[in-house]
């Protein structure tokens, strides 16, 4: 049994977002020389760009820290929608969706020593990644991110800032969310729940990805496992 491939993107996708970003681009465009321009303008520009980066720095924060925990990655995915990058990073693959709008990573749990610690902490390293950036920020700017400036670059600090605490805040806020393998926690629900799993689950969880390693061995080496010959057998 393998990973899912994600689709690919379609035309209408690509068709879609083309539209999007025209649209996009052409609304910046006449807030910034249509009605005159101005560097505070800068920030709804610099606002929703900082999204796009710091989904990918968060979803890095929840791969780095578990591999720190001693936990493998099955997977890190970026976006939404069909695929169009996939790359190599920390051990595993990371695909690249054509909505940046959500993402998640695939941990693969390893040992039961702590679990529901290890767990908690991939949970809350995605929010701490993006706080990280913002403790820099302040180091760097100081008492400048909270006030009005002409300069670009303190102006795209305060947006990194302004995205980050949106950030934070959807994230942080304990509630489930939709996603395309179903309903999951966010990273607020997960740190929480993941202190109430029992033991048990743990290993249940454990268990469950070491049959699903064997079966994809097995597929790999173009065996089948019992509950795939029984299904033929039916």
């Amino acid at each position: 049994m393998r990973l899912p491939e994600p689709d690919p993107k379609t035309s209408g996708e690509k068709l879609i977002t083309a539209a999007f970003l025209i649209t996009f681009l052409g609304m910046i465009g006449y807030g910034l020389v249509a009605q005159g321009y101005s560097p505070r303008k800068m920030a709804a520009v610099f606002v929703p760009l900082w999204f796009i980066p710091l989904l990918a720095w968060h979803e890095l924060g929840h791969a780095v820290a578990a591999r720190l925990c001693g936990w493998g990655l099955r997977g890190i995915v970026i976006g939404s929608g069909g695929e169009w990058a996939r790359v190599q990073c920390l051990g595993t693959w990371m695909s690249f969706r054509i909505w940046p709008v959500s993402g998640y990573v695939l941990p693969r749990i390893r040992d039961l020593n702590a679990a529901k610690w290890k767990n908690a902490f991939i949970y809350a390293a995605g929010p701490g990644a993006e706080a990280l950036l913002l403790g820099i920020a302040w180091m760097i700017y100081g008492a400048d991110l909270m006030r009005p400036s002409p300069e670009i670059p303190v102006i795209a600090a305060q947006s990194l800032a302004v995205a980050v605490l949106i950030g934070l805040l959807f994230n942080l806020i304990p509630m489930t969310v939709d996603t395309e393998t179903g309903e999951a926690w966010n990273d607020g629900l997960g740190i929480i729940q993941s202190l109430r799993m029992s033991e048990a689950d743990y290993a249940q969880m454990l268990h469950q990805e070491d049959w699903r390693d064997a079966a994809e061995a097995a597929n790999a080496a173009g065996l089948k496992t019992e509950e795939e010959a029984e299904e033929e057998r039916a």
